[in-house]
Protein backbone atom coordinates (compact mmCIF):
# COMPACT_ATOMS: atom_id res chain seq x y z
CA UNK A 1 0.00 0.00 0.00
CA UNK A 2 0.64 3.30 -1.29
CA UNK A 3 0.22 4.88 2.41
CA UNK A 4 2.28 2.47 4.19
CA UNK A 5 5.36 2.52 1.94
CA UNK A 6 5.01 6.50 2.70
CA UNK A 7 4.07 6.52 6.63
CA UNK A 8 7.29 4.94 7.53
CA UNK A 9 9.24 7.45 6.35
CA UNK A 10 7.53 10.77 7.17
CA UNK A 11 9.47 12.03 10.19
CA UNK A 12 9.73 16.16 8.96
CA UNK A 13 7.64 18.34 6.28
CA UNK A 14 5.94 16.60 3.77
CA UNK A 15 4.52 17.73 0.23
CA UNK A 16 2.47 15.71 -1.23
CA UNK A 17 1.70 15.98 -5.42
CA UNK A 18 -0.71 14.27 -7.67
CA UNK A 19 -1.38 14.88 -11.15
CA UNK A 20 -3.18 13.40 -13.46
CA UNK A 21 -1.74 12.61 -17.10
CA UNK A 22 -3.71 11.48 -20.13
CA UNK A 23 -5.41 7.88 -20.19
CA UNK A 24 -5.56 7.25 -16.97
CA UNK A 25 -1.67 6.98 -16.17
CA UNK A 26 -1.21 9.51 -12.84
CA UNK A 27 1.89 11.18 -11.35
CA UNK A 28 2.41 10.88 -7.45
CA UNK A 29 5.27 12.58 -5.66
CA UNK A 30 5.69 12.51 -1.64
CA UNK A 31 8.50 14.46 -0.67
CA UNK A 32 9.96 14.54 3.12
CA UNK A 33 11.99 17.09 4.09
CA UNK A 34 13.90 17.76 0.64
CA UNK A 35 13.82 13.78 -0.22
CA UNK A 36 11.30 11.99 -2.50
CA UNK A 37 9.91 9.15 -0.54
CA UNK A 38 7.47 8.11 -3.21
CA UNK A 39 8.15 9.81 -6.95
CA UNK A 40 6.32 7.36 -9.78
CA UNK A 41 5.27 9.15 -12.81
CA UNK A 42 3.59 5.65 -14.01
CA UNK A 43 1.09 5.52 -11.23
CA UNK A 44 -2.36 3.62 -12.49
CA UNK A 45 -5.90 4.90 -12.23
CA UNK A 46 -7.59 2.16 -14.48
CA UNK A 47 -10.98 3.29 -16.22
CA UNK A 48 -12.34 1.46 -18.52
CA UNK A 49 -11.65 3.89 -21.25
CA UNK A 50 -7.99 3.41 -21.08
CA UNK A 51 -7.25 0.55 -19.58
CA UNK A 52 -5.07 -0.98 -22.46
CA UNK A 53 -3.28 -4.45 -20.93
CA UNK A 54 0.04 -3.42 -23.19
CA UNK A 55 0.14 -0.24 -21.09
CA UNK A 56 -0.69 -1.60 -17.54
CA UNK A 57 1.79 -4.36 -18.69
CA UNK A 58 4.96 -2.31 -19.74
CA UNK A 59 5.10 1.10 -18.53
CA UNK A 60 2.66 1.04 -14.89
CA UNK A 61 4.99 0.71 -11.79
CA UNK A 62 1.99 0.66 -8.98
CA UNK A 63 -1.70 -0.41 -9.63
CA UNK A 64 -4.30 1.70 -7.59
CA UNK A 65 -7.80 0.19 -6.68
CA UNK A 66 -10.42 2.21 -5.10
CA UNK A 67 -12.49 -0.48 -4.96
CA UNK A 68 -15.20 -1.65 -7.18
CA UNK A 69 -16.70 1.11 -8.78
CA UNK A 70 -16.62 2.75 -12.08
CA UNK A 71 -15.54 6.21 -12.55
CA UNK A 72 -15.15 8.65 -14.81
CA UNK A 73 -11.64 9.61 -14.61
CA UNK A 74 -8.52 9.10 -12.67
CA UNK A 75 -8.78 12.34 -10.41
CA UNK A 76 -11.17 11.15 -7.78
CA UNK A 77 -8.49 7.76 -7.25
CA UNK A 78 -5.84 10.85 -7.17
CA UNK A 79 -7.59 12.38 -4.09
CA UNK A 80 -8.04 9.15 -2.36
CA UNK A 81 -4.56 8.22 -2.97
CA UNK A 82 -3.76 11.83 -1.52
CA UNK A 83 -5.65 11.84 1.44
CA UNK A 84 -4.88 8.39 2.47
CA UNK A 85 -1.25 9.44 2.42
CA UNK A 86 -1.40 13.46 3.82
CA UNK A 87 -3.14 11.96 6.70
CA UNK A 88 -0.50 10.07 7.93
CA UNK A 89 1.98 13.32 8.28
CA UNK A 90 1.99 14.23 11.70
CA UNK A 91 0.21 17.22 12.34
CA UNK A 92 -2.64 16.74 9.40
CA UNK A 93 -5.17 15.02 11.99
CA UNK A 94 -6.45 17.09 15.14
CA UNK A 95 -5.03 14.30 17.28
CA UNK A 96 -2.33 11.05 17.21
CA UNK A 97 -4.44 9.42 18.46
CA UNK A 98 -7.10 9.96 15.32
CA UNK A 99 -5.34 6.94 13.39
CA UNK A 100 -5.67 4.39 16.76
CA UNK A 101 -9.00 3.41 16.16
CA UNK A 102 -10.32 3.81 12.91
CA UNK A 103 -11.36 1.65 10.05
CA UNK A 104 -9.21 -1.06 9.01
CA UNK A 105 -7.06 -1.08 12.51
CA UNK A 106 -6.24 -4.39 13.74
CA UNK A 107 -8.70 -5.47 10.53
CA UNK A 108 -11.70 -4.74 12.20
CA UNK A 109 -13.97 -1.81 11.11
CA UNK A 110 -14.86 1.07 13.12
CA UNK A 111 -16.88 1.55 15.78
CA UNK A 112 -19.75 4.14 15.51
CA UNK A 113 -19.59 7.71 15.90
CA UNK A 114 -21.72 10.05 18.17
CA UNK A 115 -21.54 13.90 18.58
CA UNK A 116 -23.38 15.77 20.85
CA UNK A 117 -26.41 16.69 21.37
CA UNK A 118 -27.30 13.39 23.69
CA UNK A 119 -30.80 13.65 21.62
CA UNK A 120 -31.39 14.05 18.00
CA UNK A 121 -34.50 14.27 16.93
CA UNK A 122 -35.94 11.63 19.31
CA UNK A 123 -32.60 9.52 18.35
CA UNK A 124 -30.79 8.92 21.43
CA UNK A 125 -26.89 7.67 21.81
CA UNK A 126 -26.19 4.76 23.57
CA UNK A 127 -26.75 4.94 27.31
CA UNK A 128 -23.06 3.45 27.75
CA UNK A 129 -21.65 6.48 25.95
CA UNK A 130 -22.95 8.98 28.06
CA UNK A 131 -22.41 7.17 31.51
CA UNK A 132 -19.01 8.53 32.45
CA UNK A 133 -17.79 4.52 32.89
CA UNK A 134 -15.15 4.62 30.10
CA UNK A 135 -14.33 1.21 30.71
CA UNK A 136 -17.60 -0.09 29.49
CA UNK A 137 -17.21 2.48 26.91
CA UNK A 138 -14.44 1.30 25.64
CA UNK A 139 -15.51 -2.74 25.58
CA UNK A 140 -19.01 -0.79 23.87
CA UNK A 141 -16.48 0.14 21.38
CA UNK A 142 -14.39 -3.23 20.79
CA UNK A 143 -17.86 -4.82 20.59
CA UNK A 144 -19.45 -2.63 17.85
CA UNK A 145 -15.92 -3.25 15.49
CA UNK A 146 -16.34 -6.77 16.26
CA UNK A 147 -20.69 -6.78 14.87
CA UNK A 148 -19.68 -4.13 12.36
CA UNK A 149 -17.04 -6.44 10.65
CA UNK A 150 -19.03 -9.32 10.89
CA UNK A 151 -22.04 -7.80 9.51
CA UNK A 152 -20.32 -5.74 6.46
CA UNK A 153 -17.08 -7.26 6.32
CA UNK A 154 -16.89 -10.49 7.31
CA UNK A 155 -14.00 -11.28 4.94
CA UNK A 156 -12.06 -9.29 7.18
CA UNK A 157 -12.51 -11.42 10.62
CA UNK A 158 -9.97 -14.21 9.65
CA UNK A 159 -7.01 -11.94 10.21
CA UNK A 160 -8.23 -9.64 12.44
CA UNK A 161 -6.37 -9.20 15.98
CA UNK A 162 -9.23 -11.06 17.78
CA UNK A 163 -8.85 -12.85 20.76
CA UNK A 164 -10.19 -16.15 21.23
CA UNK A 165 -12.53 -15.11 23.60
CA UNK A 166 -13.72 -11.91 21.57
CA UNK A 167 -14.62 -14.74 19.15
CA UNK A 168 -16.48 -16.82 21.34
CA UNK A 169 -18.50 -13.35 22.01
CA UNK A 170 -18.84 -12.81 18.73
CA UNK A 171 -20.07 -16.66 18.02
CA UNK A 172 -22.65 -16.27 20.95
CA UNK A 173 -23.97 -12.98 19.39
CA UNK A 174 -27.02 -13.06 17.11
CA UNK A 175 -26.61 -10.94 14.00
CA UNK A 176 -28.92 -8.36 13.95
CA UNK A 177 -28.96 -5.37 11.63
CA UNK A 178 -27.04 -2.45 12.57
CA UNK A 179 -27.77 0.93 12.45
Amino acid sequence: MIAARVAAQLEGDATLDVRKVKGGLGELRVTVDGTDVVDTNRLWYPTPTSVVERVRAHLVDIEVSVGDVVLSGGELPALLVLDAVARLVPGVLGSEGSLAEESFEGGLLEYPQYTRPAEFRGWRVPDVLVSGNHGEVDRWRRQQRLLRTRTRRPDLLAGAEVTPQERAWLDATPEVPLD
